[in-house]
Parts: C-alpha cells; structure tokens; sequence
C-alpha cells in the first residue's frame, strides 16, 4: 500500500496527541524505559512472556501500587505506538499484579491531631520553631 508522507506525518501527530497532556512525559518515560530493558536484554517484540519477565524485574524495586502505574502508562504507549493489542494478554499481567498486591500494606502518612498542633503552637520554643509555627498556622 503507499501511502503519502503527509498521510503518515499527520497519523503519527494525531497517536502522539492521544496520550495525556499533562503526564505524557511520564508515560514516555516508562515506553523508553521498557524499550532500553528490551535492548539490554536482546529482546525483540512484545509477547505476554517479555512483559511478564518486565513487570516481575520491577516488581523488586517497586511497590504494587507503582507496578499498576506503570502497567497502566506502558500497556498505553504500546497500543499507541506499536499497536500492540495488550487485551490478548493482560489477563496474566493482571493476575500478577493482584498477586503482588495481596500482602501488601501501605504506609500511611502520620497525621498530627488537632490537640498536638495546638500544643506544639504553645510549648515548642520561639527561637527554634517560629518559622514552622508560622507555616503551620498557614
């Protein structure tokens, strides 16, 4: 098929378009991330085998909650960029996911109650804390 160059230059802005404005840098990101873990271990494609073995190496570096971002962010970059039909083959990558996701506990931030902040207004000394008494009134 030929296809003119305008045709294919006009196509590639339209699927650069597609991701999200304000995090596509994120996304592309984790694409190139991908691609170079693809080049660094001589794999061609994409197969339910290579994101498998891909998920499972960041899973050791990664908690579960990051894992489903950056599932979501490649899993789109993929479709867009390479047509790749992910829906073939998720299901496994799915599964993996919620298995990782099983024990997992995560960390929840401390929250100071409204009688610690009152009491660190009064009782904590001026000449060290002023500035942060300040922001915390703020």
């Amino acid at each position: 098929m030929n296809v003119p160059e305008e045709i294919l230059k006009e196509a590639a802005s339209v699927a650069s378009s597609l991701l999200p404005e304000k995090s596509s840098s994120g996304y592309e990101r984790e694409y190139r991330d991908f691609k170079n873990w693809q080049q660094k271990n001589g794999v061609n494609g994409v197969t339910e085998d290579v994101l498998l073995a891909y998920m499972n190496q960041l899973s050791a570096r990664f908690n579960p909650n990051s894992l489903w971002a950056k599932w979501s962010m490649l899993k789109s970059c993929l479709e867009i960029k390479e047509s790749v039909q992910i829906r073939r083959f998720q299901k496994v990558i799915i599964a993996f996911l919620k298995r990782k996701n099983e024990r997992y506990i995560p960390r929840k931030a401390k929250v100071l109650s409204k009688e610690q902040v009152e009491r660190f207004l009064l009782d904590a000394p001026d000449d060290l804390w002023l500035l942060a008494k300040i922001v915390t009134i703020f």
